[in-house]
């Protein structure tokens, strides 16, 4: 993998967002330097998660991302403080976090190969840049998870959107590495498991369904392997979800 070029945009981003977002230490299962590019997914179990890639993976990378922080900076603020409150962060603190984060994450998402992620027929948009990026030797990191009614360490809905951006790779020749990941904000550490090229799915299962569901265990036992004991948070996440 090609080490990441630190612009002067991304350090300027980094530089603002230090006392916020400390980095996180990657501890890989597997040495990954070899591999060109892949697809990362990775668990989405607290509001600043995608923010600790976009920063400080030190490879060359694009995030899939919520497309509203990518248009203005008073639709920024509102998507933060929305995601704070299903978070479980009071409403008054999530509207300050807000008002003060919105500008920055705007601002990161900018500066930091953000892919924006639409939920309605523009989600093409989001495939073929992946596609392109993906091409031009960036890895795609992306959160599979459904985070609608909060953020949770363990993946209870996984959704499909990396297996299909890998199929419609697939179909161009390409055969993607897809490396699981789990992230823990309490131990911070984000844990990389080994990469496997879907090629070797395709002989391990009978569906897709069956590989989602292998992914979303898989994601799930990094969790309990490596990272329960320090995520002291879950028995309040779990109590009011």
């Amino acid at each position: 993998m090609e080490k990441r070029k630190k612009t002067l945009g991304y350090r300027f981003v980094r530089l603002v967002s230090r006392p916020f977002n400390h980095k996180p230490k990657f501890i890989y299962k597997e040495d990954i330097k070899e591999i060109p590019s892949a697809i990362f997914i990775c668990n989405h179990n607290f509001e600043k998660g995608p923010t600790k890639w976009s920063i400080h993976f030190p490879y060359e990378c694009s995030i899939w991302g919520n497309n509203t922080f990518t248009r203005t900076v008073k639709e920024s603020c509102v998507a933060l403080e929305d995601a704070f409150i299903r978070g479980n962060t009071p409403k008054w603190l999530s509207k300050i976090i807000g008002i003060i984060g919105g500008p920055l994450v705007h601002l990161g998402f900018k500066y930091s190969n953000v892919i924006p992620v639409y939920r309605d027929m523009r989600m093409y948009i989001t495939f073929k840049q992946s596609i392109d990026d993906y091409e031009s030797g960036k890895s795609i990191i992306l959160f599979p998870d459904d985070n609608s009614k909060g953020f949770f360490y363990e993946i209870r809905t996984i959704m499909p959107g990396f297996l299909i951006l890998a199929r419609q790779l697939q179909q161009k020749g390409h055969d993607p590495y897809i490396i699981c990941a789990q992230e823990s904000p309490n131990s911070k550490k984000i844990i990389v498991d080994k990469p496997l090229k879907l090629s070797e799915l395709d002989k391990m299962f009978n569906s897709d369904e069956e590989i989602l569901e292998y992914f979303r265990t898989t994601i799930n036992d990094l969790y309990i392997n490596y990272c329960k004991d320090n995520n002291i948070k879950e028995k309040s996440v779990e109590k009011n979800s």
